[in-house]
């Protein structure tokens, strides 16, 4: 984050589709609540092509209730999220954390009572697939996973 130039920057991996006003709305609602430091989104998964969803992950939209989620998961669709850059880098920006760099910079937000928000809507069709899947397991992933809840 100490590269980019924007106080409000929105972020998705480089194989997944945005749907065609996820920015304008994400941007619009960072701008609305200068107090948020994340606001992401909902998110389908999708095989091969974006008609073939094979789920949907929904998260909650208020700060309230993602601080409450995030006492046993993830708040956020990483690949949904934008982030207000000054209150990213005074937590520490991403630290190194196996798998979970992203959620370990959430609940460093969380306990600095930064402020959260989903939005309700489909923000992403997320590409998975075996490959995906065989990277996310293993002893690793599960001891940075441990990690995060302690």
């Amino acid at each position: 984050m100490e590269s980019v130039s924007n106080e409000i920057v929105l972020r998705m991996d480089s194989d997944d589709i945005a749907v065609s006003d996820r920015f304008e709305k994400q941007l619009a609602f960072m701008v609305e609540h200068p107090e948020v430091a994340v606001c992401g989104g909902q998110i389908v998964e999708f095989i091969d092509t974006v008609d073939n969803i094979v789920a949907k992950r929904i998260v909650p939209c208020e700060n309230k209730e993602i601080y409450k989620y995030m006492k046993s998961r993830c708040g956020f669709n990483h690949m949904t999220v934008a982030l207000r850059r000054s209150k990213i880098l005074d937590v520490g920006n991403y630290q190194p954390l196996f798998w979970n760099e992203d959620f370990y910079l959430w609940v460093r937000l969380m306990v600095a009572k930064f402020e959260f928000a989903n939005l309700p809507e489909i923000l992403v069709n997320v590409r998975v697939g075996k490959e995906m899947f065989q990277r996310r397991g293993g002893v690793r992933y599960f001891k940075s996973e441990c990690a995060i809840q302690k």
